[in-house]
């Protein structure tokens, strides 16, 4: 295996994760479907965890972003976890009542910033944008229940302690949503599983704290759930890795779109399609 370079001055995949060797070992043995843990110090992280940005709610709530929301359990009521839009003015003195805020793929402005994520992007093969960063503000106390989402996810602990706790996913793997345990199941997962879906039982579950500095690889799927010790800020490098069914899809609209039949348009319902419908997708294949 080619030996690759580490510095802490330049962003990789190497500096992320602690070293060269962390760096191997984390795509010979995690990547993309096992979780992967290392701690060491903020320093090698410099132009992605001191970006002005991260300085205070306050200054983050400056920055426009795809969503603000609060969660937390105090604000769903009826033992609910709350997860509501919120207005960048009132967001900071949510923040002292015990809520997390999430800003949702925030408009960096750091160089720096996007400097690390696209470097990333090309260690692990993947095209730009397909890392989308976000930013959690976390007050002390229980964080979101059980859940998983249907994206890798890079969390990289800027400042504070926070307690995350994860279990394999025993229901379905790759789920290609996300899912909060106890609400109601959506179409998607019915689909593939069959009654309530329960995180694993505690002896199955892995528990770390992550301190400044620390970095969390968490697969698609996984179930977690998080526990603020100490008053927290972290980055979520939100990984969207293409499935092969995207893969597969522009070959299909490509057979479909050579058929006549196929492009004219829809007045009716026609149960008899989705039979025709594999037959051609079946034909072009064995035809390649």
């Amino acid at each position: 295996m080619k030996k690759r370079k580490s510095s802490a001055r330049i962003p990789s995949l190497a500096s992320l994760l602690g070293g060269a060797k962390n760096a191997d070992r984390f795509l010979d043995t995690a990547w993309p479907n096992e979780p992967f843990v290392m701690h060491g110090a903020p320093s090698r992280l410099i132009g992605l965890v001191d970006v002005p940005e991260l300085k205070s709610a306050e200054t983050m709530c400056g920055v426009p972003c795809r969503a603000l929301l609060a969660q937390g359990q105090h604000l769903g009521g009826k033992q609910r976890f709350g997860n509501i839009a919120v207005e960048p003015s009132v967001a900071p003195s949510l923040l002292e009542t015990g809520a997390t805020l999430y800003f949702n793929e925030p408009e960096f402005r750091s160089r720096s910033l996007w400097k690390w994520i696209r470097s990333l992007e090309r260690e692990l093969g993947q095209q730009p944008g397909v890392i989308r960063p976000s930013a959690f503000f976390s007050a002390p106390g229980r964080g979101a229940r059980m859940h998983f989402d249907c994206t890798e996810s890079f969390v990289v602990q800027v400042r504070g302690r926070k307690t995350w706790t994860f279990a394999r996913n025993e229901h379905v793997a790759f789920p290609p949503v996300n899912y909060l345990e106890g609400d109601p199941l959506p179409d998607e997962l019915r689909e593939l599983v069959r009654g309530p879906m329960k995180a694993p039982s505690a002896k199955k579950r892995v528990s770390v704290e992550l301190k400044p500095g620390s970095v969390l690889y968490l697969p698609r799927g996984w179930w977690h759930s998080t526990h603020t010790t100490e008053t927290s800020v972290h980055l979520d490098l939100l990984t969207a890795l293409p499935t092969w069914a995207d893969a597969a899809r522009p070959l299909i609209e490509s057979v479909l779109h050579r058929g006549e039949a196929w492009r004219a348009p829809v007045t009716t319902a026609d149960p008899t399609k989705t039979d025709a419908l594999l037959a051609d997708v079946r034909a072009a294949l064995s035809a390649r």
